[in-house]
Formats: C-alpha cells, sequence, structure tokens
C-alpha cells in the first residue's frame, strides 16, 4: 500500500508542487504533516506578530488533522521553526498552551535565520497517530 497525500480544501493550497501538506504512512496510522505557516485558505500571511501567526499555525495543522480524521489530540511530536527565539518565545508558547491544553506533544524547536518568506516568524511541522477505524 502506497502512502496516502493529504491537500484539505479548508487550507491554502500548496504553493508548489513539490511538496504536500500532509502524507499518511502506509500502515495507515501516521500521519505526517509538513511545516506549516501562517497562511489563510487563499494563501495569504496572517499578522505580523508571533501571537497571531501562531494561532494561524496551529489552525492550519487542526484542520490538516481533521482532513485526515483525527484531531489535535492525536499529535505525537512537533518540531517548530522560529526566526527570533529571544523575542517571540513567550508569545509563541502562550499560544501552544491553549492548543494542548493537557499532555503537551514533546517538542524540538531550533530558531533557524529566515523562513520561505520573510514575513514568517514561525513554522511547525507535526506527526500525529491517526485514531483506528
Amino acid at each position: 500500500m502506497a502512502r496516502r497525500v493529504i491537500n484539505p480544501e479548508t487550507v491554502c493550497r500548496p504553493v508548489s508542487p513539490t511538496y504536500s501538506h500532509a502524507s499518511v504512512a502506509s500502515t495507515g496510522r501516521l500521519l505526517f504533516i509538513a511545516g506549516q505557516v501562517a497562511t489563510d485558505i487563499k494563501g495569504r500571511c496572517v499578522g505580523d506578530d508571533i501571537r497571531t501567526q501562531t494561532a494561524q499555525v496551529y489552525t492550519n495543522i487542526r484542520l490538516i488533522l481533521e482532513a485526515a480524521g483525527a484531531t489535535l489530540d492525536n499529535v505525537l511530536h512537533t518540531d517548530v521553526f522560529m526566526v527570533d527565539v529571544d523575542r517571540d518565545l513567550e508569545g509563541y508558547l502562550e499560544v501552544r498552551k491553549g492548543v494542548f491544553t493537557h499532555n503537551p506533544p514533546p517538542s524540538t524547536l531550533v530558531e533557524v535565520r529566515r523562513l520561505v518568506a520573510g514575513e514568517y516568524l514561525v513554522e511547525v511541522k507535526a506527526v500525529a497517530e491517526l485514531p483506528a477505524e
């Protein structure tokens, strides 16, 4: 069984034909979500502050999870890429606490020089386990 690609209509279409938003492992249980930035459904950057951008990033992740039949509770791990940890960590964590209200998944955070476009402050990718069918 080949992997299944997920590009829900509830989030911006991939900006390049070289990637998909998510794929489900051939076992059908693991969902790998590509790094999400603060884009709305039309591909426009949402917000110029870390709180607004983080909220949009996690909205995109939630919508992708829902398209795959999962919720934020199914997230096993996140990787976070941030352009200015000193300035933005507190605001990011404030929003994340509201996203994962109990038993937050493990996470790795890395400061990067720049994301795909200069207006983005944070990018998050995630791995989730899909519920049994």
